[in-house]
């Protein structure tokens, strides 16, 4: 199981060096480059950025960011190499309990791309309950 600890500066860094996604998840490179979801979120207010790793490897990170309501959002990213291994179930997982049981969030919403099929709502984490343009 992988460890997740709360994200420093230099592993932004290093996430930002990682692959571009291929295939269908090209669309979604955007988030760990410069000016991307990362550097969009890092310092805004009541945002939490995880890294999950194995040893000493960055496999993926999450973010929670809170909202005035006591909800949060969430969003998750692994590593290029790392996807469709089961890790993201894993990594969402430690993330929730994070959200759940430290900060004591009231619920979390996952925010996922429409055309992104690979997240865990498919496999009864999430329900869905509707769409909006971000």
């Amino acid at each position: 199981m992988p460890g997740l600890r709360p994200a420093t500066a230099e592993d932004m860094a290093e996430i930002k060096k990682w692959p571009a996604y291929a295939g269908d998840f090209g669309q979604l490179d955007y988030t760990l480059r410069e000016n991307g979801r990362l550097d969009e979120f890092r310092n805004r207010p009541g945002t939490r950025i995880y890294v999950a790793e194995t040893g000493k490897k960055i496999i993926g990170f999450s973010m929670l960011i809170s909202r005035a309501d006591g909800n949060a959002e969430f969003r998750i990213a692994i590593h290029p190499h790392r996807l469709r291994t089961g890790l993201g179930r894993k990594i969402t997982l430690l993330t929730l309990g994070k959200g759940f049981c430290e900060l004591c969030l009231g619920s979390i919403r996952l925010i996922v791309r429409k055309n992104n099929h690979s997240i865990g709502w498919q496999k009864g984490l999430f329900t869905i309950t509707g769409h909006q343009a971000l």
